[in-house]
């Protein structure tokens, strides 16, 4: 899998430690979810850390959510983005990746 950087406004593919975002709000469209990543106010959301990656889907463990420590397994598209985007209790939105410094 391809881990380089995305550009602004690219895409960026899942990777190895990456944290994975979303809204937990089953109102919420995925429309919606992706205007909450310059949002200044709170909102319902967690993020899950990627433990393992796949040319077809990645593995998440997220914690501190309904108390309990939770894998989860999400299907990727042939770009390798995440292709579980309709799901009613996620709403997956963006991609975080150290950069160094």
């Amino acid at each position: 899998m391809d881990c380089q950087y995305a550009r602004t406004g690219q895409a960026l593919k899942p990777c190895g430690s990456d944290l994975v975002a979303y809204v937990r709000n089953d109102n919420t469209t995925r429309k919606q979810a992706k205007l909450y990543f310059d949002f200044e106010d709170s909102y319902n959301s967690h993020t899950d850390l990627v433990v393992a990656v796949r040319n077809d889907e990645i593995d998440l463990i997220g914690a501190n959510a309904a108390n309990a420590v939770t894998k989860k397994t999400l299907a990727l598209d042939a770009d390798g983005h995440i292709a579980n985007t309709t799901s009613k209790t996620y709403h997956w939105f963006t991609t975080l990746r150290y950069m160094g410094g």
